[in-house]
């Protein structure tokens, strides 16, 4: 019923009949630009910021995404034969398919990493870093998913292309790998220690020793 969003650092609870939606125009996206009324928009006093919190649900439904492309690449590779066998008995795609599932292997555990933190909210850097490799792993697995299907995997009949959508739109929303590096790279400069007393100390809010 409604939408949380963040507008120059404060956070607002905006009603969904409300909104004005402008449709992006890409065919098959669901990206739409959306604005409200200030007179709609109810203040959020002392909330939290919600670019962790976003940062946490983006990496989570990259996750999901990839499992279920990988698990139809496996199916499709399976099933579609070239020159008497299934091609997922070929090395070379047998190859693409295990980089393939590493990277969403990757991706499920930054996930998991994202959604730690205290007191029903994900941790900033945690937050950060679970994007951020998410984010980076969904070149990889689109693109290999591509390959293995072949030209059926852009056609409408085929689901996979309606995943490997959303993974390109949700790379880039909340901020693009490269964002969350920076971000992870400045306050790493900033705490002013080495990388495992950074680790330790700042992304797993261990005691120094």
């Amino acid at each position: 019923d409604h939408v949380l969003a963040e507008a120059g650092g404060q956070a607002w609870l905006l009603p969904t009949r409300a909104a004005c939606i402008r449709p992006s125009g890409v065919h098959g996206s669901l990206a739409a630009e959306a604005s409200w009324a200030l007179s709609d928009a109810e203040r959020i006093e002392h909330g939290p910021s919600l670019a962790p919190l976003a940062a946490a649900a983006y990496a989570g439904l990259i996750a999901g995404a990839m499992e279920r492309v990988l698990a139809m690449t496996l199916d499709y590779a399976n099933q579609r034969s070239q020159f008497g066998k299934p091609i997922g008995r070929f090395q070379a795609v047998q190859q693409q398919i295990s980089v393939m599932a590493e990277q969403a292997c990757a991706a499920r555990m930054a996930a998991q990493l994202a959604f730690q933190g205290s007191n029903a909210l994900p941790g900033p850097l945690l937050a950060a870093l679970g994007k951020a490799r998410a984010s980076q792993a969904v070149p990889q697995v689109a693109d290999i998913a591509h390959a293995v299907h072949g030209a059926i995997g852009v056609t409408e009949e085929c689901d996979l292309q309606l995943y490997t959508r959303r993974l390109r739109e949700w790379r880039l929303a909340g901020g693009s790998e490269s964002y969350w590096h920076e971000r992870i790279g400045a306050a790493a400069l900033a705490h002013g220690s080495d990388a495992l007393t950074y680790l330790r100390v700042a992304l797993c809010e261990k005691e120094s020793a």
